[in-house]
């Protein structure tokens, strides 16, 4: 299976799993008298289907991510698919840090710079 199309699995049960996880709620909740639309353990039951089948969907990929290996420039010329993105992810990390020490640093300057 391709890595976009597993991808696009995962997240059409996660919505899945969403619109049931909601209606374990309705279910679970019932006026005195009335009987519930659905059965609360079958939704349950669902759920918890649901939630191993992403489970193992998730695996298929993290297992894709460290089989493919990404050329990249020294230091490590080597690396796999999860290592980059977990690089990629580091990245983003510090350039928000970095961004937020710059904007604090402009407006600590303009506090200093009006008295």
């Amino acid at each position: 299976m391709k890595l976009g199309a597993l991808l696009s699995e995962i997240k059409g049960k996660q919505s899945r799993l969403a619109r049931l996880m909601e209606t374990s709620k309705e279910t679970m909740y019932v006026e005195v008298g009335k009987k519930p639309k659905l059965d609360y353990k079958e939704v349950s039951e669902e759920i918890d289907k649901l939630v191993g089948e992403i489970r193992q969907l998730k695996l298929k990929v993290m297992k894709t991510n460290l089989e493919n290996i990404v050329q990249y420039p020294l230091p490590n010329p080597k690396m796999s698919l999860a290592e980059a993105i977990m690089k990629v992810g580091d990245l983003r990390s510090l350039i928000s840090h970095k961004s937020g020490l710059i904007k604090y640093s402009r407006v600590n300057l303009w506090m200093r710079t009006r008295r």
